[in-house]
């Protein structure tokens, strides 16, 4: 059983994983800017730098597919650190890349891991006493964050 500082009906645990899920999904709020960086900064043609999001996009819609058959046999909030983890890692590395192909298959990891966190953090949504008001916290927050 988990201990009662993981109880995702806690208001501050509902509004972190409202964050966190925002976190996951941000490729999507950035993706006009990060185009134009590919090809402004970079130097990539239009065609590579939409294959390096595309690339990040379909890891994100991918890790959807297993999620459905993990997501609740795991400890969420241990399996939602190493997902934070590992995308604040592959985004550190990406940074250092400056050629379409390996920045794409990095991109792919990091789309995964956030599809992953955007499933976890959903799915933990679930786990709560009441999952209306649950739903109604998380969805407030993420379009606050959105907003801003």
């Amino acid at each position: 059983m988990e201990s009662l500082t993981n109880d995702p009906n806690k208001l501050s645990r509902l509004i972190a994983l409202g964050c966190v899920n925002a976190i996951g999904a941000i490729a999507l709020l950035i993706t006009p800017g990060l185009l134009s960086a590919m090809v402004t900064e970079l130097g990539f043609s239009n065609q590579h730098a939409g294959y390096v999001i595309s690339a990040e996009l379909w890891g994100w819609a991918l890790a959807a597919l297993p999620a459905v058959s993990w997501v609740r046999r795991v400890h969420w909030h241990r399996t939602l650190y190493a997902s934070l983890t590992v995308l604040i890692i592959v985004n550190l590395f990406s940074a250092a890349l400056s050629s379409p192909v390996p920045l794409a298959a990095i991109r792919f990891i990091g789309g995964f891991t956030g599809g992953s966190i955007l499933a976890i953090s959903t799915a933990a949504i679930y786990l709560t006493t009441r999952p209306d008001r649950s739903f109604a916290i998380f969805f407030a927050v993420q379009l606050l964050i959105a907003s801003i």
